[in-house]
């Protein structure tokens, strides 16, 4: 190692002493990886030493990888469609089935000292705009945690964790939300929808995976198409011959 080695490293030093600590601290680590270089290449048999195949293989892959990486960057479109996630969807539900329970669930769970807690039970069963602006409010205001959204889809198991009661805590799908009070908090809940294991999982619950499924599906065969075309051109340029 040179000095003008250094340079690049303190470059970014803000101060004398922190120009000393990079130095030492990358000079150590240099020294460092070229002892255990030269005492791993001194242990090695002659035929492990000899790496210029594997190299090659390594140069290649990496030039080939970067080259891909910034033709899908540029001409590559990875948007996908909600046909497209629907579609894959009902094509393949087999591949999404639930495991445990989930719901479509209205929570919220209070501090013992929240004012006027039955409100909450009025505007969840009320479920008009005006409700829901006042639920979203006290919410806000009072909610330790929440969710007044009636179209999002939970693991049964989260949501009471969040409300703070046991798992194994009995719910069903009902009209009406129910209430549970100690001395610490309240949870109210309404379990607008419940889905069992071995249900399909909801397209939302689904979404996110079935989009980067298609995503990369799409890279692939992007790439592919790629690959025969220069192929194809490299055969009409005669660029290369086979000889038999």
């Amino acid at each position: 190692m040179y000095e003008e080695d250094l340079k690049s490293v303190l470059n970014a030093a803000q101060s004398p002493d922190d120009s000393l600590r990079l130095r030492e601290s990358y000079v150590r680590k240099w020294v460092q990886d070229e002892v255990l270089f030269q005492h791993a290449l001194q242990n090695l048999t002659d035929s492990l030493k000899d790496k210029d195949d594997l190299l090659d293989i390594y140069y290649r892959s990496l030039i080939r990888y970067e080259y891909e990486k910034g033709l899908i960057n540029e001409r590559h479109d990875t948007s996908v469609s909600k046909k497209q996630i629907v579609a894959y969807y009902e094509e393949y539900k087999e591949s999404f089935i639930l495991e445990q329970k989930v719901c479509k669930s209205i929570f919220v769970l209070l501090p013992p000292d929240a004012p006027k807690q039955e409100l909450p039970i009025e505007w969840i069963e009320g479920q008009s705009v005006e409700d829901l602006d006042s639920l979203n409010k006290y919410c806000v205001r009072y909610g330790a945690k929440f969710n007044i959204a009636d179209n999002k889809w939970f693991y049964l198991d989260d949501v009471l964790t969040e409300m703070q009661l046991p798992l194994n805590f009995s719910v069903s799908q009902s009209a009406t939300p129910f209430r549970v009070t100690d001395s610490t908090k309240t949870s109210v809940m309404k379990i607008l929808a419940l889905r069992n294991p071995g249900d399909q999982m909801p397209l939302p619950m689904a979404s996110s995976s079935i989009r980067a499924i298609i995503k990369n599906k799409g890279k692939v065969e992007f790439i592919n198409k790629m690959e025969n075309d220069v192929l194809s051109e490299a055969e009409k340029k005669r660029l290369f011959e086979i000889y038999e």
